[in-house]
């Protein structure tokens, strides 16, 4: 809550930190309003933890895989993104690798060494292999000896060749193909990856983020004279691409402003870049300030900013333009 002239107003804005709206823009940027489209991951095993959500995979360099399932499922508890099941992904639990390879193994001592064979069931409902059936004898359940008229042919039975044991179905494992290690499947570390799509109270929130469009007439409504989406050559030789170029009343000042939503440190780099290659430039006939505007800021991003001697302006002071 906040206040503004005395009273209590709440905000409409979620507060959210720089991670988390860069990706809920990122997401709304490639999607859309499209109800029918959702955002979903991608099962990759040449990653290192075997998926990926295509749609930002820049920012998964910079937030990390295993992060962004955290973020998601956040922006989706605070009612920014609709999420749905879509798939699933096993880690090792001894190593974390999502290597995993399925295998068998036996019920009784956990050995791999089984195999499947034809049994016989006798008359005192003992279940014997075929190879035990076959040497004759007498029953090791109950003591009377094998015949075949005291013998039933059973369904095929899973023998374990290093303790004996016989039974129907063995037990599920994997292997890890990293380190080795075999885990029953009850062991193994989940990971559920959902689908994802935009909430109307997201589009509402970023509706409210600042735009070349909107600054550009706040900028009007003070004098200035106002060229959008500009492309100025610096002293390098390259071209530029200007958010908004302004040049005051007076003629005295042009600013070049870079309408940035979500402020990173990358980008502020990126901008200190430009500002060298216009020192010592005129445009319109006066060496330009750089300024950039921004809703949110990485954290580190406005002290870099300051470092580099650029100008950065907040959602707060839009209102009021340097």
């Amino acid at each position: 809550m906040r206040r503004r002239g005395g009273r209590a107003i709440l905000s409409e804005q979620p507060r959210l930190s720089y991670r988390y709206l860069k990706v809920l823009e990122t997401i709304i940027q490639s999607i859309g309003k499209n109800e029918n489209s959702w955002f979903e991951p991608e099962i990759n095993d040449s990653l290192p933890r075997g998926f990926t959500y295509p749609q930002i995979s820049d920012v998964e360099e910079i937030i990390g895989a295993e992060s962004i399932v955290d973020i998601l499922e956040e922006l989706r508890n605070r009612n920014l993104l609709e999420g749905k099941f879509h798939s699933k992904i096993l880690y090792c639990p001894s190593c974390g690798s999502f290597k995993l390879r399925p295998s068998t193994a036996c019920r009784n001592c956990g050995s791999q060494n089984i195999q499947k064979k034809s049994s016989f069931m006798h008359t005192c409902g003992a279940v014997l292999s075929v190879e035990i059936y076959g040497k004759g004898g007498l029953c090791p359940k109950c003591g009377d000896p094998l015949r075949p008229d005291s013998m039933i042919e059973y369904k095929p039975v899973y023998v374990c060749e290093d303790c004996g044991e016989l039974f129907e179905e063995p037990k599920p494992v994997s292997i890890c193909q990293s380190c080795g290690a075999l885990s029953n499947l009850t062991e193994v570390k989940e990971l559920i990856l959902n689908k994802y799509k935009p909430t109307e109270l997201a589009f509402r929130f970023f509706e409210k983020r600042v735009t070349p469009e909107t600054f550009a007439k706040t900028l009007m409504i003070r004098g200035a004279r106002v060229e959008m989406n500009v492309s100025l050559k610096g002293r390098s030789g390259l071209n530029h691409k200007i958010d908004i170029v302004a040049v005051s009343p007076d003629a005295n000042d042009v600013k070049l402003y870079f309408i940035i939503p979500f402020l990173s440190v990358r980008e502020v780099l990126r901008i200190a870049t430009i500002s060298m290659d216009f020192k010592d430039v005129k445009v319109h006939g006066r060496e330009p300030k750089i300024i950039i505007v921004s809703n949110s800021l990485e954290p580190g991003s406005k002290e870099l900013a300051d470092s580099l001697g650029l100008t950065v302006i907040t959602l707060e002071g839009v209102g009021t333009p340097g």
